[in-house]
């Protein structure tokens, strides 16, 4: 059924060159899987998906939209883990103060 809509496309994005972008894309999503974040790992988890199966159908625009996707997820868990890390830190030295 995943015929219908992966077809291949953008062939640039799945060339060898591509393959290995799309590869060290998928490590910094992979991190934010590791993140004990509450669906923090949901949207990168996606895009690992979306970046699988496009590799397997040689489809750029669907490997593209698994970057977004991925990068927006890894995003927002990175930036909320930042963000309770300062919290952290300053309520430490509030404390010690």
């Amino acid at each position: 059924r995943l015929e219908r809509v992966l077809r291949p496309r953008l062939a640039v994005v799945t060339a060898p060159a591509g393959e290995r972008v799309l590869g060290l894309l998928g490590l910094a999503m992979a991190v934010a899987l590791f993140l004990p974040l509450p669906f923090g790992n949901m949207l990168p988890g996606l895009g690992l998906t979306l970046i699988g199966l496009a590799l397997l159908e040689r489809d750029g625009l669907a490997a593209l939209a698994g970057v977004v996707v991925g990068l927006t997820g890894f995003g927002i868990a990175f930036g909320a883990g930042v963000g309770v890390t300062i919290a952290v830190a300053l309520a430490l030295l509030d404390a010690l103060q």
